[in-house]
């Protein structure tokens, strides 16, 4: 079951999902948290993927004179 999770997860292209997940199957201590906490976790881990702050150098070099 699990590769076929990551191979959807990956079809999907939620690679910082797939990430997340494999880090709590390898870690036993998020066996002690509930479901809903170990999926928002996994969420948010792609999401701040996904919604990173703006690279500042680009931001700099596309500054109007």
């Amino acid at each position: 079951m699990t590769q076929q999770t990551f191979d959807m997860l990956a079809d999907m292209k939620l690679s910082a999902m797939a990430a997340e997940l494999a880090n709590q199957l390898k870690d036993p201590s998020f066996a002690a948290l509930g479901f809903e906490e170990r999926l928002d976790m996994i969420v948010t881990a792609d999401l701040l993927i996904k919604v990173k702050p703006p690279n500042k150098k680009n931001s700099l070099t596309n500054r109007c004179p």
